[in-house]
């Protein structure tokens, strides 16, 4: 009688090891799509938070700047972000309160809040930065 050759992989191990395989490849896929969508995700946060700073930093070159509410959108570059700004008076604390008869100029602090928001795999995200503007208002005329 002759002696076999078992030099080769059964059926059966080729088939576990394609399976092995599979399930590797599947979550390895898995992986990296989570990893792409969180890179997404950081990269609209940062571009959000950009269009806010230069919103505020527009809107806080305004002389008049006034109380009030404002929206709008960006340009094509930016299309799906919108803004929106609120301007209000600032109260000082008590500890910094200052009698308009004893100085010569009180300033004016206004509190400008621009929230930047955009939709990103059906859901709404939001940045929202908040900033104080000063202004001079006059008590007396030298």
């Amino acid at each position: 009688m002759k002696k076999l050759n078992n030099s080769g992989f059964t059926l059966l191990e080729v088939m576990v090891a394609i399976t092995i395989l599979g399930i590797t490849l599947v979550i390895t896929m898995q992986l990296f799509g989570g990893a792409l969508s969180s890179v997404s995700l950081s990269r609209h946060y940062t571009e959000a938070v950009f269009l806010a700073r230069h919103k505020i930093e527009e809107l806080g070159l305004d002389e008049n700047l006034s109380e009030g509410n404002s929206e709008g959108a960006f340009d094509e570059e930016y299309e799906a972000y919108k803004w929106e700004a609120q301007i209000a008076p600032y109260e000082l604390p008590a500890s910094v309160k200052l009698d308009p008869e004893k100085v010569k100029a009180i300033p004016q602090v206004m509190q400008i809040k621009v929230m930047v928001s955009w939709r990103e795999k059906g859901r709404k995200h939001k940045v929202e930065l908040v900033t104080l503007n000063t202004g001079i208002h006059k008590t007396q005329v030298f």
